[in-house]
């Protein structure tokens, strides 16, 4: 799932990058697709995106993630909505924790943890001022990647699921200034 904060970020700032004044790009609906298993080697993976269309109201765009070789892993979507800007303005905490330094795991570096409640998996992830945009609220890259990794603990490891694809509609920001838990719930 961690290619999805890249791919978001990419996917998202072209778009971005034609705001109105007084005005803020809100990702609705983020989809990923594995091409195949990401790399977990070290090496560098690169994002590519392009606009799809724009127009007053927000836009789509597509991207897909690339290694240092130039094959697709992964390819993406995004759709981005132009909000006032106040109406998603949050206050930060002034004593936000430091995240990540040191990690050794996705896990780690988005400062999250497990948890077990009632015998259904779950994660918790700290406020972090490295979660959130300019106003507050959490990067959908990474309540894209938390979700993938909660939806995947609680499938019983001796399945051996490979995440294939994500989709992540957002209905309303996410303030970044409190904890957040993610519980999973398997359908099937």
């Amino acid at each position: 799932a961690a290619p999805g904060v890249l791919e978001a970020a990419a996917t998202g700032y072209p778009i971005a990058a034609r705001i109105p004044a007084g005005h803020w790009a809100a990702t609705t609906e983020l989809h990923l697709v594995f091409l195949r298993s990401p790399a977990v080697d070290g090496s560098i993976l690169h994002a590519e995106s392009r606009v799809v269309t724009s127009d007053a109201d927000g836009g789509l765009a597509t991207g897909r993630v690339v290694d240092e070789s130039g094959r697709a892993g992964a390819i993406a979507s995004a759709r981005l909505r132009f909000v006032p800007a106040e109406m998603q303005a949050a206050s930060a905490p002034e004593d936000w924790p430091p995240v990540g330094s040191g990690a050794s795991s996705i896990i780690e570096l988005l400062g999250a943890h497990h948890r077990r409640d009632n015998a259904a998996a779950g994660l918790e992830l700290e406020a972090a001022e490295s979660h959130c945009n300019p106003l507050g609220n959490v990067h959908g890259g990474i309540l894209l990647c938390a979700s993938e990794i909660v939806g995947n603990s609680a499938v019983t490891p001796e399945a051996e699921f490979q995440t294939t694809s994500i989709a992540v509609a957002f209905v309303r920001p996410c303030p970044g200034t409190d904890p957040l838990t993610f519980a999973p719930r398997v359908i099937y």
